[in-house]
């Protein structure tokens, strides 16, 4: 996929200051948005196909999937560079599973001056800002996504990813 400028759909959302999307595990399409390894848990009462259509909370399912959530969080960091007077952009995808364990992956940007949802200070961000927060996930960010949110966030931004509340070096 390539999210040159000339080739993106160039739809503008010249008002939208603040967006928050609260997303589902389950693609609009029926494809899941994360992926695992069936065998790396226990099955159990609930982990079987006719609960899962009601109720998908498969616990194996830990990480985002490349094929599918990768696409989206490209589409979302380049939809947000039609944005222009965007101050916050918030994404989440949260599993809680049986377990208690939760499997969430937010991705976020902020102008400077904004505060970050994720951030425990709670002080407003001096530059603008972009943080992949991971909490029990394993998404590696690609190229593109980093490429394109650099490029939101210009030569004095960050763009930041972290793992269980510690920042991470980026590639």
């Amino acid at each position: 996929m390539n999210h040159d400028v000339t080739r993106e759909r160039q739809e503008e959302w010249p008002s939208l200051q603040r967006l928050d999307i609260l997303a589902s595990m389950v693609a609009p399409s029926g494809m899941w948005y994360y992926t695992g390894n069936k065998d790396d848990v226990e099955p159990d009462f609930y982990d079987y196909d006719g609960w899962n259509v009601h109720n998908p909370l498969h616990e194996w399912r830990t990480s985002p999937s490349p094929e599918e959530f990768d696409p989206l969080a490209i589409d979302l960091a380049a939809a947000v560079r039609r944005m222009p007077r965007l101050r916050s952009c918030g994404f989440t995808i949260v599993l809680e599973a049986d377990s208690g364990h939760q499997h969430n992956i937010d991705l976020q940007c902020v102008e400077a001056g904004e505060k970050l949802e994720t951030n425990a200070n709670n002080e407003y961000m001096p530059v603008r800002l972009w943080r992949v927060a991971n909490t029990n996930t394993n998404w590696k960010m690609p190229e593109e996504f980093n490429a394109i949110c650099a490029d939101w966030v210009g030569p004095d931004g960050e763009v930041e990813m972290c793992q269980e509340g510690r920042l991470l070096e980026l590639p």
